[in-house]
């Protein structure tokens, strides 16, 4: 299956295979009858870089087991929507303020996307509100990774030299501006 899923994201894929492909994969992580089945399948959607296969694995997003929810955020991060990208946010901030290794994990996968200038005006309130450090630090690393195509992430890594963060992470951030 991760063969296939990985073949229907190619350019020279048919489109009507390719479109059987995503909707058996799609019933399959609907009907998968366990959390190992299901894990499988949504790396599969994963390797697909379909969007058309949110709603399959955003579910898993909501799951107990760490594992499967950390390979949705996974897959979901290889998807470029706009709808995947809301859909990741919304899921992020439902992660218990404790998990800081979902937190982690999950603002690891939102590094990679194709990030819109809302999602990044998302992530300088967000960095502004210094929650903890581990989360303070990967938004930084985010930020300082889309200046080039956004003046929002310039003005807020600014924004957060003039407050109370340690020095590291004044010097995480002095990485990517001059003082």
């Amino acid at each position: 299956m991760f063969a296939i899923a990985t073949l229907s994201s190619g350019e020279f894929i048919d489109k009507d295979v390719q479109d059987e492909i995503l909707q058996t994969l799609k019933d399959k992580v609907y009907f998968a009858n366990d959390d190992v089945e299901k894990l499988n399948l949504i790396i599969a959607a994963g390797n697909t870089k379909s969007a058309i296969l949110l709603d399959s694995v955003s579910p898993s997003l909501n799951s107990d087991n760490i594992t499967l929810k950390s390979k949705a955020f996974k897959a979901l991060s290889n998807m470029p929507h706009d709808d995947v990208i809301e859909t990741y946010l919304n899921a992020y901030e439902q992660i218990e303020f404790s998990d800081r290794q979902m937190q982690f994990q999950a603002l690891n996968g939102l590094k990679k996307m194709e990030l819109t200038e809302n999602t990044i005006k998302w992530i300088s309130e967000r960095s502004l509100q210094l929650n903890n450090k581990t989360e303070t630090k990967r938004f930084i690393n985010i930020l300082g990774s889309n200046l080039s195509s956004s003046t929002i992430a310039e003005s807020t890594l600014r924004e957060l030299l003039r407050t109370d963060i340690s020095p590291q992470l004044k010097s995480d951030i002095y990485a990517f501006i001059a003082p």
